[in-house]
């Protein structure tokens, strides 16, 4: 009885996750198809590669690239999609072409990896194995690329749960870039307060970054590629536990 009263509201419910499920596979095929078409009129080989989730995506809204990376604007490509992986069943890994190896770059930017390390953590063996195997075929296939690896921000509000995971994914994204010669620029130092969470300043949902999110982050990226490249250290073993 009680579950044919609720079978319903439970089917309803699958069919709008599917949906949602849809929209986005939908959405990540479409901006890659995107990505192919606009690499096969490039003109120029030193390119800017934006690559990630909707941290990345992100940048195409209000002229962001623009004003934030004025730079940069000329030779900025965006490659992120929204709710994008690290890797399979969608993923960066599995769109290497279009997003990095097809776009005659000079810097790749990689920001990835808070949809799959899930809130409690479990996703990221996989995100950084993941991660790293991206990092490797990048300094294999490119060199002379500058490959700069950052950390993800921290989250508030009703993303607050992701905390630690994210600290410590951001720990092994600091191992890799390390170990395979790769650059580092530390986001989730400029962007949390004194208490660890996300500045509040910074976005309207506690995750994903508003225009004055978009304006540090692009000051970051400005101040580190005028600098000489700096292969990443190897981050200060964790404080042992109380």
């Amino acid at each position: 009885m009680t579950v044919a009263r609720f079978a319903p509201a439970l089917v309803l419910l699958c069919a709008a996750t599917a949906l949602g499920q849809d929209r986005f596979v939908r959405h990540y095929h479409e901006r890659v198809a995107l990505f192919e078409r606009e690499n096969r009129a490039l003109s120029r080989d030193d390119h800017v590669v934006l690559v990630g989730d909707s941290l990345t995506e992100g940048w195409k809204h209000s002229r962001r690239v623009e004003r934030y990376l004025p730079t940069l604007a000329p030779r900025v490509l965006n490659r992120g999609i929204s709710a994008d992986r690290v890797g399979a069943p969608r993923g960066v890994l599995s769109r290497m072409g279009p997003s990095i190896f097809d776009t005659r770059p000079a810097v790749v930017v990689l920001l990835v990896g808070v949809n799959q390390i899930h809130r409690d953590g479990s996703g990221i063996p996989g995100a950084s194995r993941h991660y790293e195997e991206i990092v490797r075929q990048v300094r294999a296939r490119l060199p002379r690329v500058r490959l700069i690896c950052v950390t993800t921000p921290p989250a508030r509000d009703r993303y607050e749960g992701f905390t630690t995971a994210i600290r410590t994914y951001n720990r092994l994204v600091a191992e890799i870039a390390a170990r395979h010669g790769a650059e580092l620029l530390d986001l989730h130092r400029l962007f949390r307060d004194s208490s660890g969470r996300l500045r509040q300043e910074l976005s309207q949902d506690g995750l994903h970054f508003n225009s004055e999110g978009y304006r540090i982050y692009g000051a970051a990226l400005e101040r580190h590629l005028a600098s000489p490249a700096q292969p990443a250290t190897p981050p200060p073993p964790p404080p042992p536990p109380p």
